[in-house]
């Protein structure tokens, strides 16, 4: 799903972070045919809850159930999902990790 530039893989959009709000937005991005790439340290600060509420349809679940849902809502649209972090932005929008 990325295009190779020289060795630098290219992305319509990088998403930071893969709580549900980034999960969320990837998907939409993914359906729409986007190219793009969710970057998260698989550190999720909801972590210590026991459930998660006020998500349509995800009302109850664990933490744990609901980003593995996201993950394979992307990854169902082509989207990718990298663990790792982004440490630097540069000019151009160009991320580094």
């Amino acid at each position: 799903m990325s295009h190779h530039r020289g060795g630098i893989l290219t992305y319509d959009t990088v998403v930071i972070g893969g709580g549900p709000a980034g999960l969320s937005a990837a998907t939409l991005l993914a359906r729409a045919r986007r190219k793009v790439i969710v970057v998260d340290t698989e550190e999720p600060r909801n972590a210590p809850a026991d459930h998660v509420h006020n998500f349509l349809s995800r009302d109850g679940s664990t933490p744990e159930e609901l980003h593995r849902a996201g993950c394979e809502e992307v990854l169902r649209y082509g989207g990718e999902i990298l663990r790792g972090k982004v440490i630097g932005l540069d000019e151009g929008f160009e991320v580094r990790l």
